[in-house]
């Protein structure tokens, strides 16, 4: 035993380090820190109990106050052994402070458990609540994404009932005199020490899946990218204070919810004061709203509106669509206008999706190919751009708004977004491919198929491989089905009529802007920047050898679909099978999620893709070093890596469950952590899959100074530090030699990969 004396905010055992001890607190105050809280350790309590079975401490344990704590070395049971045949009176010492340790825990578990079920009531309300509201104020009720998904608490793990029991009466027999013999039988004893500790482990696993189910449902509550109940609830009061109704039941739920808010540990307190601001600031303006530019605002409102009316009747005069088409196709709209529901799934609203789907299609085929001989009026812009055909169906607000937006849209700004129609202009003019299909055939590949299968003869094939217009058309038919049904991200759901009824919020809130986009896709950049650098082979006779493999930039086209949508995708990651060109994502044009995280999702993806690609059939094969095959050999065989903790496993486990045993969505997962969290220093991966982001995945020079210093990647930074120092030094050389050959001038594709090495 060696009595030690600790200063305040000194840690005693850091996370993830070997348990060589463990302590009994004598005097002061600890704080044991977890995953998602904390336990304050008082004088008679133990320090390291939690980590008996295991090979690292599960936390840290830092000294709040300057403190006194006797410390015994520990490896094993056998220490515990030796210990109390040196000095027996010590075991009524530990008893008693594992027995305290088990209630810390076991409060801090039943209190979360209670706020658990607190919080899942309290959503259950809001949401009656909302609903109640929607038809109390006339408006459609709107789907809030994972709602669906919400149950009520239930645990994989839940510790035995009687636990908390048991440990009680352990401490009244452990009081009575008469049983203090218990004490010098050194098995009991021990055993009694090692049951606790796996006790401990088990209500911590439990606490930390119900941290995890408390995050899950707060994000509904509230959440940065607004897709919550607060925002829910703030497009009522915005549509009722513009209606001069009565607004007062409203701004009583919101502030009921902001107060549920607040107690939730798991809600960051810098996004609620910003939620808490907004919303404040919202009620300020509305309340002076109708003072401002009200005369005005109604005049552009009612000239706007009279440009609208009967929308779909102008945008079918505009296609030249037949008398018959035309009436079917109102009469499908009319239905489906009148549908309370919009989010039902009975067979007759399925078929008339279907219908409605159909028509969709055929119209923006039409419309489009006449476009291309005349004027485009804002109208039809709203119809190209994102699939708007009536006002009423749409929302007037929102279609205002679709109409001053629709008169500028299309000005890229140098990026490459394109909407769905510019792009279709593009192909027209020979200046873009169009995309494979859902059997992966790209426009040759679908038109050898038709040819082995005599639908087309060889001279068709010819005349088609150069055929503009069926290109277009390929295009249409492929594309605009499948990439707005995949973008909305409830395909069974998926009309492609614009509805208001799939505004979770106001349009000019959740319209996508190029510069967004392209900010989104930087922001990912900055922290990986080699995210979209491809190998490609430069010969040159200015070089000592027949080439170089260099590296070089080759960024994404995104293409925006004509519809809202919750869900980005990668449709391909290549052109055909050609490595040098760019991949191709789509988005909604009225997207309902957060892009930033979109965008880091889709990166993710990309690189798993892209990796598959490059290694062909040995992507999986650990022999042959990548980013893919060391992954998968990781998830495969991660029960038998003797790097990874219990803890770790179990994390990586339940990380599994979480992707659904899908190997690329565990990785997308891990891409993310490491983009958003081990970037600022904040650790979320085990160390197995720190090393394979770190050499596949790097972080920037200035990244990399800052983080340093951290232990977790001083040596995984020394390492690509070292490896790129070596490949700088051979392409400084190179680029040596082809300057000397070049009078002077080194090659501007050798100035770039060097540039690219010093990132």
């Amino acid at each position: 035993m060696a009595e030690i004396q600790i200063k305040k905010d000194t840690t005693i055992y850091h996370k993830d380090t070997p348990v060589r001890a463990v302590g009994i607190l004598i005097e002061g105050q600890v704080s044991m820190k977890l995953a998602h809280g904390e336990i304050t350790l008082e004088a008679g309590d133990g320090i390291g109990f939690l980590d008996l079975f295991q090979l690292s401490h599960s936390c840290d344990y830092v000294a709040l106050t300057d403190v006194v704590v006797d410390s015994y070395p520990y490896r094993s049971e056998e220490s515990f052994r030796q210990l109390f045949d040196q000095d027996p009176t010590l075991a009524p010492t530990f008893i008693w402070a594992a027995l305290k340790q088990f209630f810390h825990v076991e409060e801090l578990y039943s209190m979360t458990k209670y706020r658990c079920n607190a919080l899942y009531t309290a959503l259950m309300e809001f949401y009656r609540d909302y609903t109640r509201f929607s038809k109390q104020y006339a408006l459609p009720t709107k789907h809030l994404p994972g709602l669906e998904n919400v149950q009520p608490l239930e645990l994989g793990n839940t510790p035995y009932a009687f636990l908390s029991r048991y440990y009680k009466d352990m401490e009244n027999i452990c009081l009575s005199e008469s049983l203090a013999p218990l004490f010098e039988r050194r098995g009991f004893v021990i055993g009694f020490l090692l049951r606790v500790s796996q006790d401990l482990h088990l209500y911590l696993t439990s606490y930390e899946e119900m941290y995890d189910y408390i995050s899950e449902l707060s994000i509904l509550l509230i959440n940065e990218d607004h897709l919550d109940f607060v925002d829910l609830y703030t497009t009522i009061l915005v549509t009722a204070s513009h209606r001069r109704q009565d607004i007062l039941p409203i701004n009583a739920a919101i502030s009921r919810m902001f107060i549920r808010a607040k107690g939730v540990s798991s809600i960051d307190m810098a996004l609620y004061k910003d939620r808490l601001s907004e919303y404040q600031e919202l009620t300020k303006a509305l309340s002076h709203m109708q003072q401002i530019n009200e005369n005005d605002q109604e005049a552009h409102e009612k000239l706007v509106l009279s440009q609208l009316k009967n929308a779909a009747l102008q945008i079918l005069g505009y296609a030249q669509m037949s008398e018959e088409f035309s009436a079917d196709f109102m009469k499908d709209l009319n239905a489906y206008k009148a549908v309370t529901d919009k989010n039902a799934a009975s067979d007759e609203l399925n078929q008339l999706r279907s219908r409605l789907c159909t028509a969709f299609y055929e119209l923006y085929t039409q419309a489009f190919f006449i476009s291309r001989t005349k004027d485009i009026p804002v109208i039809m812009k709203m119809f190209f751009y994102f699939g708007f055909i009536d006002e009423e169906l749409c929302g007037q607000e929102n279609a205002i708004y679709l109409y001053d937006l629709g008169s500028t849209y299309g000005n890229r700004e140098g990026t490459q977004v394109y909407p769905f129609y510019d792009y279709l202009v593009l192909i027209l003019n020979g200046e873009k491919q169009p995309h494979k299909n859902e059997f992966d055939q790209d426009y040759n590949a679908y038109l050898q198929t038709m040819l082995r299968d005599n639908s087309i003869t060889q001279a068709e094939f010819d005349t088609l491989s150069s055929d503009q217009k069926q290109k277009v058309q390929f295009e249409l038919r492929q594309l605009l089905p499948a990439g707005g049904k995949v973008t909305y991200g409830r395909p069974a759901l998926f009309c492609p009529l614009l509805s208001e009824h799939d505004f979770l919020r106001p349009a000019e809130n959740c319209c996508l802007t190029f510069h967004a986009i392209k900010e989104a896709l930087q922001n990912v950049l900055a922290v990986d920047f080699s995210a979209y650098y491809r190998d490609y082979i430069y010969t040159s006779p200015l070089l000592a050898t027949t080439h170089e493999v260099l590296q070089h930039e080759i960024l994404p086209d995104i293409i925006l679909m004509p519809n809202t949508g919750t869900r980005g995708i990668l449709w391909q990651e290549i052109e055909g099978h050609d490595r040098q060109t760019p991949a191709s994502m789509l988005l909604p044009a009225i997207c309902l999620s957060d892009i930033h995280l979109m965008m880091l999702r889709l990166t993710g993806e990309f690189r798993w893709e892209m990796c598959k690609r490059v290694q062909g059939a040995r992507w999986n094969d650990v022999t042959d070093h990548s980013l893919t095959s060391e992954f998968f050999d990781y998830l495969q065989f991660y029960k038998k890596n003797r790097d990874l903790s219990a803890d770790a496993k179990e994390k990586c486990h339940m990380q599994l469950q979480k992707a659904k045993n899908r190997f690329k969505d565990a990785f997308i997962l891990d891409y993310m952590a490491w983009v958003l969290y081990e970037s600022t220093g904040s650790p979320r991966l085990n160390k197995v899959t720190r090393q394979i982001l770190s050499r596949y995945c790097p972080f920037p020079k200035e990244y990399r100074e800052k983080l340093k210093t951290n232990p977790l990647y001083t040596s995984l930074f020394e390492r690509y530090e070292n490896n790129k120092k070596k490949e700088l030094t051979r392409m400084n050389s190179v680029a040596f030699r082809a300057q000397r050959n070049n009078h002077g001038q080194t090659p501007e594709p050798l100035l770039a990969q060097i540039e690219y090495l010093e990132k």
